[in-house]
């Protein structure tokens, strides 16, 4: 390795730069949607009805009463439910006297507003109840249950983009059953345990994929245990499934997302026994609400110390089972944000949709290849006029079968008026793509086969009508005139979303922009080796 002597990095002009090792450039994750817990519906006996009452718990102050909100628009249990960031969507369920009991009712809750009735929506493709409901911040997902006098496997879409319409068919889970509950994150739904056809306990764990759910559940787990009538929560890592039957149970099994084929762990455990009750949550806790025969409990798990007792908070306002329970914050909803702050203090802060920070390499953004990356507005910082300079370390752990955007100017496909430039591997060749004279050409130039694994420097640099490439301080580009670049509208992008996919699958620390300055070749080389020893190189 050559020897080089603590080169400090070019600082003139500088006017956007983000670094994930500097811990003052991150605000660490938003919490986004209302910090409440919803506890809806449930049953009493007599007269052998439901209720349709909806508690809220507040996750800021939860050894408070619960607050009584709603109501649903009638009185039901042995439903489930499902959330987006902005809505809780109540499904199915059963009410006294038949023959309509069992019910394809979806009610919507609007968490802006919970004082009033939720909406009657939906409604699923079919009546059911005693199933398990699940989703993400575009879909619920209601699977399984008891429709008529059998048990089922049917899986309902909940479009909440159009929730008039009604529910359609999707999954189905990999076997028939009912007595079921449900957690997830943003990519898949977990649906767990419930009764086979022959009313034996399962341990059974569905996963559904959101991406292809057209496809059968994919059996994974088990849970350490067969049971019905628990309940289930988790955030973006873990699932939680807790309680329930043959007998009145305390146990809470934690399902790992990243290792979903080996059998749940056992954490926990509740405060007391019970069953067919409700859990939601957050972020960082777990509520495990009511259950039978007709407590008030509210109990608490924190995800980051997972395995004491819970915690006994609440409680509700009256004793109830059958329950279910939503909240715009539960399964990773809605997808982790945070900033990413632009340390030259000019303001260009970017929002960080999904990636993953790191701590290795001093810090790191992390992107999964599927839906990952950070965006900043439209703004004449990212248009390269007569002299400019953008620079950026990456290491792309595997390629996709079309492109894979690293940095840039890129909303839209090919010519149009919201793209400048980007650098992005196609197949294995990293090339810098650029619209030129007023926006009718499109060129690019390939950089070579860019190692992946491994970490590089990459600089565009452009001085008057000289415009150079380098990786790693080398010049791998002979200098052209790229004339004048197209100034585009859209957003700047990190790690993807280029002309709608375009998604990186790998690691991103620093990108600075310099406007009205053109680096030199020793500039790029002395950028390079200020940092070059942060990332092993």
């Amino acid at each position: 390795m050559a020897t080089y002597y603590n080169p400090k990095i070019v600082t003139n002009n500088i006017e956007f730069s983000v670094d994930a090792a500097n811990v003052k450039s991150w605000s660490g994750p938003s919490p986004l949607g209302t910090p409440y817990g919803y506890v809806a519906g449930g049953y009493y006996s007599p007269p052998n009805s439901g209720y349709s009452n909806i508690q809220r718990i507040d996750y800021s102050n939860d050894t408070a009463d619960a607050v009584e909100k709603g109501p649903l628009s009638l009185g039901r249990y042995s439903f489930n439910s499902a959330s987006s960031s902005s809505y809780g969507y109540f499904t199915g369920g059963y009410t006294y006297p038949s023959p309509t009991n069992a019910r394809s009712t979806v009610d919507r809750l609007d968490y802006s507003s919970d004082t009033t009735a939720a909406a009657e929506k939906g409604p699923l493709d079919i009546a059911k109840y005693y199933m398990g409901s699940v989703g993400n911040n575009s879909y619920g997902y209601a699977a399984g249950g008891t429709h008529g006098s059998g048990v089922k496997s049917y899986v309902s879409r909940i479009d909440y983009s159009n929730d008039t319409a009604t529910a359609s068919p999707k999954g189905p889970l990999h076997n028939n059953r009912d007595y079921l509950e449900a957690t997830g994150n943003l990519s898949y739904g977990y649906v767990f345990g419930g009764r086979d056809p022959g009313y034996n306990p399962s341990s059974y764990v569905d996963r559904i994929d959101y991406s292809s759910d057209t496809s059968t559940a994919a059996s994974k787990g088990p849970l350490s245990r067969s049971v019905v009538l628990g309940a289930g929560a988790g955030y973006a890592s873990y699932g939680y499934f807790a309680g329930g039957g043959p007998s009145s149970q305390s146990t809470i099994d934690r399902l790992d997302y990243s290792s979903d084929t080996s059998t749940a762990a056992a954490k926990g455990p509740l405060s007391t026994g019970r069953a067919d009750l409700a859990g939601t949550g957050d972020s960082s806790y777990g509520y495990w609400c009511g259950g039978s025969p007709g407590p008030t409990i509210v109990d608490r798990t924190d995800y980051s110390s997972d395995t004491p007792t819970t915690s006994v908070k609440g409680p509700l306002s009256l004793g109830r089972y059958s329950i279910t329970a939503t909240s715009s914050r539960s399964n990773a909803l809605p997808s982790s944000e945070s900033v990413w702050k632009d340390m030259t203090g000019k303001g260009h802060n970017a929002t960080v949709e999904g990636a993953t920070y790191q701590g290795g390499n001093n810090g790191v953004w992390d992107f999964d290849g599927s839906n990952d990356y950070i965006t900043i507005p439209d703004d004449n910082a990212w248009y390269p006029e007569t002299n400019y300079t953008a620079e950026c370390w990456f290491n792309c752990d595997a390629v996709g079968g079309g492109w894979d955007g690293i940095f840039g100017q890129w909303q839209n496909s090919n010519v149009n008026a919201t793209n400048s430039w980007i650098l992005e591997y196609v197949g294995t060749d990293l090339r810098f793509y650029y619209i030129t004279d007023g926006g009718s050409d499109l060129a690019y130039k390939s950089l070579g086969a860019v190692s992946l694994g491994a970490w590089h420097h990459f600089v565009f640099s452009k001085a008057g009508s000289t415009t150079k490439m380098f990786i790693d301080g080398i010049q791998v580009v002979d200098d052209f005139d790229i004339g004048t670049m197209q100034n585009g509208t859209g957003p700047f992008t990190i790690g993807g979303n280029v002309a709608s996919a375009g998604w990186f699958n790998g690691k991103i620390a620093t990108v600075r922009i310099y406007k009205g300055k053109g680096f030199t070749a020793s500039e790029v080389l002395n950028n390079f080796n200020a940092t070059r020893t942060r990332f092993g190189v």
